[in-house]
């Protein structure tokens, strides 16, 4: 068992450093929980393991976030981290998992004996299996068309490992019996065969059987070590890869580590996810559905609150922040100025439905931006709808409003009253866009009349040449001009 003593007194500051999302909360609540998963008494018989679910949007921060809680989880329980996505063109899951936790005890193994001695044959096990799933596939394969003594030889092939002399076989047993079966090659007899699948089907059963054995003495060993148990393996970019690689792992999740003692973690999109399979094996699949057959808990990652990662991004790109400029808001009936645009920034992308990893995007934009136009300032409530486009690879008009916004900007009379109105984000953009590309002494007509947008960008147009990229009618080129650095 683990001493709480030898540990620092905040172990998890390192782990956390730099969390702009503020997710140690939910590591902090996902770890409560895992670790009530191993004091839980177990009430079925056809189920002891356990999987959650951590389902996240694409771009809000999944894969940081279960990185850091692997680490966060690693300070009192072994953890193995899988990149599914990574193992994707290997196609072997099995393999991948056992060999991950290997190398996640490896530190463990190292200093003891036991969970050395479980976790080799564990390994024994997994490759006992791979073996026989192998054969099985293979041998079902070629078995109707080749004779007993031709589907045997293929055996030998397998067992020797010789990968290039197996594929040459199969080449050259196309050749000789093309697409049909021969005469003269007499098949397999019924008995035969199904004896054989008998045989192979108890094979495996008592393959799986025995790996499951060999899972628990290995969790038993841990629990005398440093660490406690679960053993907790988190696997990332489930979502990312091939339907049938994806399937395949969660079944053989399902039917081979399903022991006590050991916590699977799945990141992943479920509702992507769900989608890519549906669309893999048909629209009467029910996706969704066969998800839920695999995870026993979801727990669902908020969307985050952009800015604290804007004012990061804009930090590390030295942004020349005092030239982006912005009207006042109002929210909640609190009228409020801007002197630091990270807050517009994020509105922005949140209104625009944008994620945190377009975050980068958006301030590089910006940045090439200032860098083009400098020293003239460029105003944000015309600017940013072009940026936000320039990011998502549309244009302007193609934008959706995907957050109504709870913030109008405000627009103050020309009388120095008080009196202001108020106009939506989106609705103001639509008409600054109409009225700077009008002419000056239409925009004259237009700010005597009393339009208050008209009079809001009167200090950006006024005094500017008609080819100044800095003039608001002009953002078009600019972005442009910002293109041919991409």
């Amino acid at each position: 068992m683990s001493d709480s003593n030898s540990l620092p007194i905040n172990p998890y500051a390192e782990i956390w450093a730099g969390d702009l999302f503020s997710r140690q909360k939910d590591a902090t609540m996902l770890a409560a929980y895992i670790e009530s998963i191993a004091g839980r008494p177990n009430l079925r018989e056809d189920h002891k393991g356990f999987t959650i679910s951590v389902d996240a949007e694409y771009g809000t921060g999944k894969s940081y976030f279960l990185k850091r809680l692997s680490r966060h989880l690693g300070v009192k329980h072994p953890v193995a981290f899988v990149d599914a996505w990574a193992d994707d063109l290997a196609d072997d899951p099995l393999t991948a998992i056992a060999a991950t936790l290997s190398k996640a005890l490896g530190p463990l193994t190292a200093k003891d004996k036991a969970v050395a001695t479980s976790m080799k044959v564990v390994t024994g096990k997994v490759g006992n299996i791979a073996k026989i799933v192998g054969k099985g596939i293979l041998k079902k394969a070629v078995a109707i068309a080749l004779t007993e003594s031709v589907s045997d030889e293929l055996s030998n092939i397998i067992n020797s490992e010789d990968e290039e002399k197996f594929k040459d076989t199969l080449q050259d047993a196309g050749t000789i019996f093309g697409d049909g079966l021969v005469d003269g090659i007499a098949q397999k007899s019924s008995t035969k065969l199904m004896a054989d699948k008998i045989a192979n089907f108890e094979a495996g059963q008592s393959a799986i059987a025995e790996l499951k054995r060999s899972l628990e003495d290995l969790v038993r060993s841990i629990d005398r070590t440093t660490l406690t148990v679960p053993i907790v393996v988190i696997i990332d970019e489930l979502d990312r890869c091939r339907p049938p690689y994806a399937i395949k792992l969660l079944e053989e999740l399902k039917h081979l580590f399903d022991v006590a003692g050991i916590v699977f973690v799945l990141g992943l999109n479920s509702g992507q996810l769900s989608k890519a399979i549906k669309a893999a094996y048909g629209p009467e699949f029910d996706g969704v559905s066969y998800l839920r057959r695999f995870i026993d808990r979801q727990y669902t990652l908020g969307i985050p609150d952009l800015q604290p990662l804007v004012v990061h991004v804009a930090r590390e790109l030295s942004l020349d922040s005092a030239r982006l400029e912005c009207l006042q808001t109002k929210e909640r009936g609190k009228v409020e100025r801007h002197d630091d645009p990270s807050r517009m920034i994020a509105r922005y992308m949140e209104m625009y439905g944008v994620n945190a990893r377009s975050t980068f995007s958006v301030g590089d934009i910006l940045e090439t931006c200032l860098a083009v136009t400098a020293p003239n300032r460029l105003f944000m409530p015309v600017l940013m709808p072009h940026v936000i486009a320039k990011s998502l690879h549309i244009n302007p008009g193609e934008l959706t409003v995907e957050h109504v916004p709870s913030w109008k900007y405000v627009l103050y009379s020309d009388s120095f009253d008080g009196r202001y109105d108020e106009l939506s984000p989106d609705g103001y953009f639509s008409q600054a866009t109409k009225i700077g590309s009008s002419s000056q002494s239409e925009m004259i007509s237009s700010i005597n009349s009393g339009n208050r947008v008209a009079t809001s960008l009167s200090e950006y147009i006024f005094n500017k040449s008609s080819d100044d990229l800095s003039h608001p009618a002009n953002y078009p080129r600019l972005i442009e001009a910002v293109a041919h650095f991409s």
